[in-house]
C-alpha cells in the first residue's frame, strides 16, 4: 500500500488509468483502481483541509492568549471596566464566553466596587464629622448665652452620637457639659431658695413671681 501523499494528481491518475483500460481491456479491475485512487485523493484533500483549519485555529488561540496576557499585565492601570473591555475586544468578539476574560473582568469589577465603597464611606464619614462640628458649635453657643437647658441637651446629643474625627472637641464637650450642669443646678437652687424665702416673709406677690421664674428655669423640678 502506498502512502496517500504519494498518489499522483487526480487528472494524471485518470489519464494513466484510461490508457491502461485501452491497453488492457481484459483487466477488469482497472475501474476499481480508478475509484480507489479518486477516493484516496479526496480523503487526502479533506485531511489537508482539516490540518489547515487546525493550524489556523491554533494560531488564533495563540493570538487571543497573547491579547489576554497583555491585558492581564495592565490590570492595575485600567481606570474602569470599560477600558478592560476595550482591551479584550478582539477576544470577546471571537469568544464571548472566554473563561479567562470573565475571571479577569470579575476581579476588576470587585476592585472598583471596593474602591467605590471606600469612597462612599469616606464621604459619609466626612459628612458626619462636619455634622458633629456643627452640633458642638451650637452647644457652645448655648453655653455662652447661658441657655443652660439647651446647652445640656445639645452637649448630650453631641456626645451620644459619637461623631467621627472630633479630636479634642469631645473632651471639651464633656468639660463644658459638667460646667453647665453645675451652673444650672446652682441657678435652680437659688430660684427655689428665693421663692421659699419670700413665702416665709409672707411676701406672696413677690413670691409668686419668683416661683414662676424658678419654674421657667426648671419646669420639671418637683420642688417648685
Amino acid at each position: 500500500h502506498r502512502d496517500l501523499h504519494s498518489f499522483p494528481t487526480r487528472r494524471s491518475s485518470d489519464l494513466n488509468l484510461d490508457r491502461l483500460h485501452e491497453i488492457s481491456g481484459s483487466y477488469l479491475n482497472s475501474r476499481d483502481l480508478l475509484k480507489t485512487c479518486q477516493q484516496a485523493i479526496l480523503i487526502q484533500s479533506e485531511q489537508e483541509e482539516i490540518a489547515r483549519q487546525q493550524e489556523l485555529q491554533l494560531q488564533q488561540q495563540q493570538r487571543l492568549q497573547t491579547v489576554i496576557q497583555g491585558c492581564s499585565s495592565r490590570m492595575q492601570s485600567f481606570n474602569d471596566v470599560a477600558e478592560f473591555d476595550s482591551c479584550v475586544l478582539e477576544v470577546t468578539s471571537l469568544d464571548p464566553e472566554n473563561a479567562e476574560v470573565a475571571r479577569l473582568r470579575q476581579e476588576l469589577e470587585q476592585k472598583f466596587s471596593q474602591i467605590e465603597a471606600s469612597k462612599q464611606n469616606q464621604l459619609h464619614r466626612s459628612r458626619l464629622k462636619q455634622q458633629g462640628i456643627s452640633v458642638f458649635n451650637k452647644a457652645k453657643g448655648y453655653e455662652q448665652n447661658k441657655d443652660y437647658k439647651k446647652a445640656i441637651a445639645t452637649f448630650n446629643q453631641y456626645l451620644t452620637a459619637q461623631y467621627p474625627d472630633q479630636g479634642p472637641r469631645e473632651n471639651e464637650a464633656r468639660r463644658s457639659l459638667a460646667s453647665v450642669e453645675r451652673e444650672f443646678e446652682t441657678l435652680v437652687k437659688q430660684a427655689i431658695h428665693d421663692c421659699r424665702a419670700l413665702i416665709d416673709e409672707k411676701k406672696f406677690k413677690e413670691a409668686y413671681f419668683s416661683c414662676v421664674k424658678a419654674q421657667e428655669v426648671d419646669r420639671n423640678n418637683p420642688d417648685i
